[in-house]
Parts: C-alpha cells; sequence; structure tokens
C-alpha cells in the first residue's frame, strides 16, 4: 500500500522503528534489553521512547548511534525529510 503525505509521521516512527530492530539483529545484540543496556538508557525508558521516539533527545540519538549505526536515510526521514528528499542518502 502506498505510503501518503497525511500519515508522513506515523510511517516515520514505524520506519524508524523497524530501522532500529534491523541494526539490533545486524549488530547481533540479541533482543531490546540488551540494546538498553548498551545505550545506557534504563530499558523502561528505552522502551518507552521506541513507542514514541520524536521524544528521545540528542544526547539519547548520539548513544544508539554509537552503539548500531543506522542508515542516513531512515534518520532523515524520522526528522522530517520528505521522501524525495531522502532518496539520494539510499
Amino acid at each position: 500500500m502506498p505510503k501518503i503525505r497525511q500519515y508522513a509521521q506515523r510511517d516515520a516512527r514505524t520506519d524508524f522503528r523497524k530501522a532500529i530492530e534491523h541494526a539490533r539483529t545486524d549488530a547481533e545484540i540479541r533482543n531490546t534489553k540488551v540494546l538498553a543496556e548498551e545505550v545506557g538508557i534504563p530499558y523502561t525508558s528505552f522502551w518507552r521512547l521506541l513507542q514514541e521516539p520524536e521524544k528521545m533527545t540528542l544526547g539519547q540519538l548520539r548513544k544508539l548511534l554509537k552503539t548500531i549505526p543506522l542508515p542516513a536515510a531512515a534518520i532523515l526521514a524520522f526528522v522530517g525529510y520528505e521522501r524525495k528528499e531522502v532518496k539520494s542518502y539510499e
């Protein structure tokens, strides 16, 4: 089903979560609890941040990116860039 502009924020949030899960498995981190420990954020806070990643601070995002590499396209789409702008980073 094609993505429409009306749901852009929701879709970006979902894509960002999927990118985190994909990067976590690529980094051979077995579950989200272990990832939270490696990032240095309590698990309950980290779980809440995964549900609402727009509440993640820049410091928390920086810690996450040091632990697992995320594709630039996923980060840019989450921050608010449009799909056609992000395509050049894919």
